[in-house]
């Protein structure tokens, strides 16, 4: 596994925690989607329609950002600043 990897998963947990603060931020949502999934196995699509779903967001930016591997570190600061 690319060491960008963590750094990318990392921006892009805390991203989804500030675009879902009005819901509790990202950590209920993954406990919700831990209840759903906790004994599946569930692929990039799955889980990015989970959260389209559960959140009534469009989120296509952040998956094609770090899906497509176009994250970079500062992403989450160029987002939190508007």
């Amino acid at each position: 596994t690319p060491s960008n990897s963590y750094v990318d998963g990392r921006g892009l947990f805390a991203e989804l925690d500030y675009e879902f603060s009005a819901l509790g931020g990202l950590k209920p949502v993954m406990k919700t989607f831990h209840e759903k999934y906790k004994h599946k196995v569930v692929n990039n699509e799955e889980f990015w329609n989970f959260l389209e779903t559960h959140t009534g967001m469009k989120l296509d930016d952040f998956r094609i950002r770090y899906t497509m591997g176009n994250a970079t570190s500062s992403s989450f600061a160029k987002t939190a600043s508007g």
